[in-house]
């Protein structure tokens, strides 16, 4: 298998940060080719590229402050172990309250903004799952 780059992120020294580009699900060698044209390869299945996370339901999909959001799917941390990050709507949530590779439990954060929005996942390792248009703020309740 080949792994095309599409960036590198960072370099420093023992480490090399990149974003590979899309591919089939399957491991293979990773080869880094220096600018002076010297190669270092990676044991046999040092890679893997997993199956495409899913974000299949956001329920409740509406709320406000305190609301408490279930998210399901599938391959939702993208090979990481926890979601490091949630966001509803671009709001980050107060409280990750559990999450798994299936289901995620958070706690909708306070929002100025009304309306719809993505939900993002970022896990642990830096792998990033948006559904679009899943998360509305409502308007915060009065109570007179």
């Amino acid at each position: 298998m080949i792994v095309i780059v599409v960036s590198r992120i960072d370099v420093v020294p023992g480490e090399i940060v990149v974003v590979a580009s899309a591919g089939d699900e399957g491991g293979g060698v990773i080869a880094i080719t220096s600018t002076s044209g010297s190669v270092v390869t990676s044991i046999d299945g040092a890679w893997e590229y997993l199956a495409p996370g899913e974000i299949s339901s956001v329920s409740p999909g509406t709320g406000q402050h305190g609301s408490t959001v279930a998210i399901s799917g599938s391959g939702m941390l993208g090979g990481g172990s926890s979601a490091s990050s949630v966001t509803l709507g671009g709001v980050e949530v107060d409280d990750i309250v559990m999450s798994n590779e299936t289901y995620i439990v958070v706690v909708a954060a306070a929002s100025a903004v009304e309306g719809d929005g993505q939900v993002t996942i970022t896990s642990n390792n830096g792998d990033r799952l948006t559904i679009d248009a899943a998360w509305e703020y409502l308007a915060l309740g009065n109570i007179t």
